[in-house]
């Protein structure tokens, strides 16, 4: 059997878009580093105040506080670079106070120390700022590892809502984004790989059957190669362009 340029192109060419575009897409998401961050909050203790059942009374060192709360944190390093130098901030909002906290690298089992900025901000006067916030200093953070913050949590609200849990990173080219399922994302690249390979099988079956019409089959299974990119591209577009015009409308 004859084999001709444009089926082996239908074949390959598809393939070898779909492995440039992999390639494109995973130099894109290593440009920068992103920490994935995970919350959990457990709900310790609840006070309450009843004239029929009476009345619950939560005490902490002895002291009369309202609801208990324990929230842990965990900053992932998912990317392929170890991260050295981090300042870790962590803030719980002003109607909750931190009872007591605790940080550790879970890979050195190193415990983390606050900041020199922050040991200088704690004074009497700024007693309300240290109650509710934390600035952690990490020595390294290595690829496949992650960072534990562990915070006892006083609050006058029953439920500790995520939102009011924030973690910053202070450092260039590093940002913190919500936990994201590896084993999820895994899948999605290998379906990327089968979309790919989809495409070039469907673009040969057609030829074998419509072998006048080659070039406008090898053009289509280009097209179905590079959906994504194209979908990828306009996207970002559209969102550059509302991202403009909210600047401009400023």
């Amino acid at each position: 059997m004859k084999i001709t340029i444009v089926e082996i192109l239908t074949i390959t060419l598809p393939a070898i878009l779909g492995f440039l575009f992999s390639r494109l897409l995973d130099k894109v998401r290593s440009s920068s580093i992103q920490l994935q961050k995970r919350v959990s909050i457990t709900t310790i203790a609840k006070s309450y105040k009843d004239d029929f059942w009476g009345d619950i009374q939560i005490l902490h060192n002895n002291e009369a506080i309202d609801h208990l709360h324990m929230v842990t944190i965990e900053l992932f390093n998912f990317s392929k670079k170890d991260v050295d130098d981090l300042t870790i901030q962590v803030a719980v909002g002003e109607q909750n106070k931190i009872v007591s906290s605790h940080a550790i690298n879970t890979d050195t089992r190193v415990e983390l120390t606050n900041s020199d900025a922050f040991n200088q901000l704690i004074t009497q006067e700024n007693w309300e700022f240290i109650s509710s916030n934390r600035e952690y200093q990490a020595k390294v953070l290595n690829r496949g590892t992650h960072l534990q913050f562990q915070l006892l949590i006083e609050s006058t609200n029953e439920e500790l809502n995520q939102n009011e849990i924030i973690i910053a990173i202070e450092k260039k080219g590093v940002k913190t984004i919500s936990y994201k399922n590896i084993s999820a994302e895994l899948g999605g690249q290998w379906a990327l790989v089968f979309g790919f390979l989809f495409t070039s099988l469907v673009a040969l079956a057609t030829y074998q059957f419509y072998p006048e019409e080659g070039i406008p089959i090898l053009i289509v299974g280009i097209a179905g190669a590079l959906n994504l990119l194209i979908g990828f591209v306009i996207y970002y577009s559209i969102i550059g362009w509302r991202h403009w015009n909210d600047e401009d409308g400023e």
